[in-house]
């Protein structure tokens, strides 16, 4: 093992590199291109050109630092992989005829007939007749059989060289024609790389270019991945940073073992164990400092991106008319994209209309509605033209891009509807969009889409309470049609709140029951189960009075909770609750309201943990094991009444074990009275519902399932009357 560690030297790293690149580059291709249990046919090819271009010969030329010294193990070593080396013609031939669509097979059975036969000379005499010996290693010397591959496999390239400068200047679609460029360039370098060997097999002492082979394989996956032109995506940027990476800890790694190593090797164990300690620390101290700058280097514009994006999502998390949030949508899009115009749209279908904004609408048939719907991606025209995944619905795209006239379609889909379309034309830099401003437009279309489905319910509401007491006093004459207009519009708010509700509430692990009822039409209450990107929130509230205002505010504290979400999952219930703070104090201001909300948010994770933080009744948990009911204080504060909400409140924790039920619930069913009972003489203590007789009642419930612990809690309340809305939200521990 000292032996072959001694003879480690710099001109081992280019073809380890090339080894690793090149092998993670294919793996990544098949995995990636792995569609219905099949692989592309372009990623196999890509894969098989990944290690033939960088991966084939590097396990030679490391050998050639590992053995040295054993000329005729290396050059048995050198035999054995040419035998697969020599087809690369013809994986070559095969991969450019895929990407071009070329159907020439007689060609293709010349070029394996031929690879076949030079395979068979590589173990003799006639491809390789000896070793020669350079400082930096060993090359095969060449015989006739290899002069004639060479020969060979100089056709094929010049044959695809011209095919492929053919194919470029007949192809109109430019994203075609892109990727065309970048596969002729990278089969070019790799020629020219490859041709850099022929000085050291000739007896000259001169590096062999072809370990740099990555290089060109590093073209070709930029211009494949980078215009995701086989579906795999990002995959080269996390190569290229992973190489970098690698470099920089590898080099400077190996040139200070190489210092130290004679200072060092005659010490004891103690004093080597205590360096190797030393190093191992500097080495996570270096790479701490090292990973940042790199990640700068490699993501500028994707920091710039997040920046831009968090900008955004505080901006439409406030109450705003569907005209200024699709202004300011087509804004962010126009300055961070570089987009020369954008324009929102609703698609004409029933059921949908602009809410009065004056966005113009577009006709979008009934299938092409529902396939927008199941993909719900960013379409760009030219990869609607040339990409598979487009296939069976080609035409109908490219008819929309037509009638719309741009080069970007993003969907808005909400509650499986589709609401809107911003079209995009060109972007003024012509380039094409990277990973990260892809990921920058499904974040701004995610939070987006809420906050456009909810702006036109808001605005119906907000409506009402500015129109109704102009509309009673200029129609007094008519006060009957003011009634039933007035009764008309209460029903639709009811409507809306009760829609806002989760309609299949579910967390996994968990079963959950919830009941609301309001004591007017509109209430105030609020109770919410919300699962996004792996995050699992529940939320109950309660907006101070009832009406019209209350469920105003209380459907604006639903889509902010919601838009922050949407961009930030993972934050903890008080950040969230600051966060939505900001928003609702300014809206209820605004409202001229002087309301408030009792709130609690819980965070869900995994085994039974929650996190929570807000003031709200008292949590209610009842524990299987031990057949009682324990109360769970909430002791955060109330949202809506001040700006600076204290950001650092303390996150408490609160543990469900296997088949405890928690029990959330609102004052409304706490401070009802029992029915019959007079104002003025009731006893609160026998008439009021009361929070021990809930205690009792819960108690006495919890081995059942949710949905009949809820139906018990309503029987029990039967013989009472309420005058303040009611909710309950049941989570029964399951796994």
């Amino acid at each position: 093992m000292d032996d072959i560690l001694g003879k480690i030297n710099i001109f081992i790293v280019p073809p380890v590199l090339a080894l690793a690149i090149g092998l993670t580059l294919a793996v990544l291709s098949l995995v990636k291109g792995r569609v219905g249990g099949r692989f592309r046919t372009e990623n196999v090819l890509f894969a098989l050109t990944c290690i033939w271009w960088s991966s084939l010969l590097a396990p030679a030329f490391i050998c050639h630092q590992l053995f040295r010294g054993d000329i005729d193990f290396i050059l048995r070593i050198e035999r054995s992989i040419h035998f697969f080396y020599v087809y690369i013609p013809l994986v070559n031939l095969l991969y450019f005829h895929q990407i071009f669509q070329v159907q020439r097979r007689w060609l293709v059975i010349v070029c394996a007939v031929m690879s076949c036969a030079i395979s068979v000379s590589t173990q003799t005499e006639y491809y390789f007749t000896g070793m020669h010996t350079y400082s930096w290693g060993y090359i095969a010397k060449g015989g006739p059989a290899f002069d004639a591959y060479g020969l060979y496999g100089t056709s094929i390239v010049v044959y695809i060289i011209v095919l492929s400068f053919r194919k470029i200047r007949a192809e109109t679609n430019p994203v075609a024609r892109l990727k065309m460029k970048f596969i002729t360039l990278s089969l070019m370098t790799s020629a020219f790389l490859t041709m850099m060997n022929v000085p050291a097999i000739n007896g000259i002492d001169f590096y062999p270019m072809g370990n740099f082979n990555f290089v060109a394989l590093g073209i070709l996956a930029y211009g494949v991945l980078r215009y995701r032109f086989m579906n795999v995506r990002s995959v080269l940027h996390i190569t290229l940073i992973w190489a970098v990476l690698s470099s920089l800890i590898f080099i400077p790694n190996y040139l200070l073992f190489r210092w130290v190593k004679p200072r060092v090797i005659d010490l004891p164990d103690a004093p080597l164990f205590a360096i190797l300690i030393a190093w191992f620390f500097l080495n996570i101290a270096y790479i701490r400092k090292v990973q940042p700058m790199i990640d700068q280097l490699f993501n500028r514009r994707k920091f710039d991106l997040i920046a831009e994006e968090h900008e955004f999502i505080a901006e439409i998390a406030q109450l705003q008319t569907l005209s200024a949030l699709t202004g300011r949508l087509i804004d962010v899009m126009k300055k961070a994209l570089v987009f020369a115009e954008a324009e929102y749209v609703v698609p004409h279908h029933e059921g949908t209309g602009d809410g009065g904004s004056g966005a113009h609408r577009a006709a979008v048939p009934a299938e092409m509605s529902a396939w927008l719907v199941r993909h719900n991606h960013l379409i760009e025209r030219t990869m609607a033209e040339t990409d598979p995944e487009y296939a069976d619905m080609r035409g109908p795209l490219l008819a929309l891009f037509e009638s719309l006239r741009c080069e970007y379609v993003i969907p808005f889909v909400h509650n499986g509807e589709l609401i809107g379309l911003l079209k995009l034309s060109e972007r003024r830099n012509l380039r094409q969009l990277d990973a990260s401003e892809v990921s920058f437009i499904n974040n701004i279309r995610s939070a987006a889409s809420i906050a456009l489905a909810n702006s036109t319910m808001y605005q119906n509401l907000s409506d009402l309470k500015d129109n109704l007491e102009e509309k009673v006093q200029e129609r007094t004459k008519e006060l009957s049609m003011a009634r039933d207009a007035l009764w008309g519009e209460m029903q639709l708010a009811k409507k809306i709140q009760t829609v806002l509700l989760p309609e299949h509430p579910a967390i996994l692990g968990y079963e959950i029951s919830g009941y609301m009822k309001t004591a007017d039409d509109v209430g105030g209450d609020y109770y919410d189960i919300i699962n996004v990107d792996g995050f699992d929130w529940v939320v109950i509230g309660d907006v101070s009075g009832h009406g019209v205002p209350a469920g105003l505010i209380m459907m604006m504290v639903q889509t902010s909770i919601r838009s922050v979400l949407s961009c930030a999952p993972s934050l903890r219930p008080s950040e969230l609750l600051a966060k939505v703070n900001e928003v609702i104090t300014d809206n209820i201001q605004k409202l001229g309201e002087d309301k408030y909300m009792t709130i609690t948010v819980l965070a869900c994770f995994k085994e039974g943990r929650f996190y929570y933080s807000g003031l709200h009744q008292d949590i209610m948990v009842f524990r299987h094991d031990r057949r009682e009911t324990e109360l769970v204080e909430t002791d955060g504060v109330w949202i809506g009444l001040f700006h600076d909400m204290p950001r650092d409140s303390a996150d408490k924790e609160l543990q469900m074990r296997l088949n405890d039920v928690m029990l959330l619930y609102s004052d409304g069913i706490t401070e009802a009275w029992r029915t019959g009972t007079a104002r003025g003489k009731r006893n609160a203590e026998d008439d009021m519902f009361g929070e021990e007789r809930l205690r009792t009642l819960f108690t006495d419930l919890g081995e059942r399932p949710t949905e009949e612990i809820k139906e018990g809690i309503l029987a029990g309340l039967a013989g009472y009357t309420f005058t303040d809305d009611i909710t309950m939200l049941i989570l029964r521990r399951k796994a």
